[in-house]
Formats: structure tokens, sequence, C-alpha cells
């Protein structure tokens, strides 16, 4: 697998996790019913599981007009804000992350490119530029085992 490959996979993992989390989040650990479909789904009665439903689709559609249909704003926010990381993963893309609402999770979105970038170009003092603090140490340590791992094959 190529460097570019493998950071393409970490983006998509991220992703992936990012929305797991989204789900967990909104819905505990109540399994999503098989109902009709999220588009027919009334706003009014918008259980955890609905709410959850509706950001699936919009994650798994790439689509954040799905998210429209959430009545409460700070879910659909959410949802939106979480598309758009999964289509800035496709394809590959920070400036989406711009567009994204929650300064928290923007900062996290650009943070990851910087952290693939760190590993693509083999430097470590990229890690630097992250905005959460916290994660440049283990920045500099997945670059440097990245390092050591391409001199050892």
């Amino acid at each position: 697998m190529t460097p570019k490959n493998k950071n393409v996979l970490i983006l998509l993992v991220a992703g992936f996790v990012l929305a797991l989390a989204a789900g967990f989040l909104l819905n505990g650990s109540n399994p999503t019913p098989a109902t009709s479909p999220v588009s027919l789904r009334p706003k009014e009665s918008q259980t955890p599981e609905v709410v959850q439903a509706i950001i699936r689709q919009a994650l798994d559609t790439r689509t954040q007009a799905v998210c429209a249909e959430i009545s409460d704003a700070e879910k659909r926010a959410y949802c939106n804000d979480n598309v758009l990381i999964v289509v800035a993963s496709d394809k590959n893309d920070p400036t989406i992350c711009t567009k994204i609402l929650d300064k928290n999770t923007s900062a996290v979105c650009s943070d990851n490119f910087l952290i693939t970038r760190a590993l693509n170009s083999r430097d470590a003092g990229a890690c630097n530029a992250l905005t959460d603090k916290n994660r440049v140490p283990q920045c500099k340590t997945d670059v440097q085992a990245f390092m050591d791992n391409q001199t050892r094959n």
C-alpha cells in the first residue's frame, strides 16, 4: 500500500469513527428500528432513532440536504458538519473543513489533513502547526514511527 493510499485510508477511518460517534451520541446504545424511508418521516416525532437514521442516510449519500429533515437545529448542524467531514475525506480536500460550523470539529478536520501532510512529507516539525496542541506529541510519534517503518522496509 502506497503512503498516499495509507493516508486516504486514515482520513476515511477518521471520518467513519466520527460518524459512528455521532450515532452513539444521538442514540445511546439503542439500535435503529427498520422503518419507512427517512424522507417520509414526519419532523414532529423525531426520536433519537429517527434522527440517527437521518444522519446515517446523509452520511451514506454524502448529501447535506438530507440533514434538513432534522427538526432540532443543533442536531441538524451536527449532521451537516459530519457530512462535510466525510466529503472532505472523500475528496481529500482540506478546504472543505472551513465550511464546518462547529469550530472544534472544523479544527479536528483540518488537523487530520495536517497530520497526513506531516506523514507524507516525513516532517515531524509540521505537527507543530496543529490547532489542537494536545495532538502534537502523538503526531510527532506517528511521523517518527512511519519513518522508522519505511527505513526497515
